[in-house]
């Protein structure tokens, strides 16, 4: 998997999702605070997230594997392989 090319729509979707769940924590832990609503990311789905792993954005496959994200949002070496 690591030389998969990442099109633009598809970093763009997984960015969305994971900004889209770390917003969704962050407004459960903070219901008091009145925070603007953001826009849904898009319906189209990847077979990869964005975790965090050791403080750090990385890509998560389906099967749990981390991969880094380079400087241009491509997957880089797999740093964590799931058993």
């Amino acid at each position: 998997m690591n030389d998969r090319h990442l099109n633009i729509d598809e970093i763009a979707s997984i960015k969305n999702k994971f900004y889209f769940k770390q917003d969704k924590k962050y407004r459960l832990q903070h219901p008091d605070e009145d925070i603007p609503m953001e826009s849904e990311p898009s319906d189209e789905e990847s077979d990869l997230s964005i975790i965090l792993y050791k403080d750090k954005e990385h890509y998560q496959d389906l099967d749990g594997n981390i991969y880094e994200i380079t400087k241009d949002n491509q997957m880089g070496i797999l740093v964590h392989k799931s058993c």
